[in-house]
């Protein structure tokens, strides 16, 4: 999912996400692509099959320990009920579709919906971390 660069080019802030942040990034990033049928797999390979100049893709070092954060949010997505495997051979070759409840999310800034997530407020905030901070 390339677009999980843009509100989360640093590796550390990505893998500092709790699987319900990360999940809902996820989803709401997908909700706005417009997909109806995505498969978690190839989502994740984006990252690491970039031709994008200006924005450099995480350290292959990295790359298990983005891979399971990942993997853990498109799980924790589907045990809320967000998502489950399309019908069909497209289910069996790992595909998922959004349910009904998915479907509701259309973005960040919908305070009831993002409310009945169950998260902290803040935590669904798509800003950047601050590189520009003294420590």
């Amino acid at each position: 999912m390339r677009e999980l660069l843009e509100i989360a080019p640093d590796v550390d802030f990505l893998l500092g996400l709790g699987p319900e942040a990360l999940g809902a990034r996820l989803m709401f990033l997908l909700r706005a692509r417009g997909n109806q049928l995505f498969n978690p797999g190839y989502m994740a390979k984006e990252l690491w099959n970039l031709d994008v100049p200006a924005h450099a893709p995480y350290s292959v070092r990295r790359r298990e320990a983005v891979d399971l954060a990942i993997r853990a949010a498109w799980n924790w997505l589907g045990a809320q009920g967000f998502i489950v495997s399309a019908d069909n051979e497209n289910g069996r070759n790992g595909f998922c579709v959004f349910t009904n409840r998915g479907r509701k999310f259309k973005n960040s800034n919908c305070s009831e919906e993002v409310r009945s997530l169950g998260i902290a407020g803040g935590v669904l905030q798509f800003s950047r971390p601050d590189a520009t901070k003294s420590s």
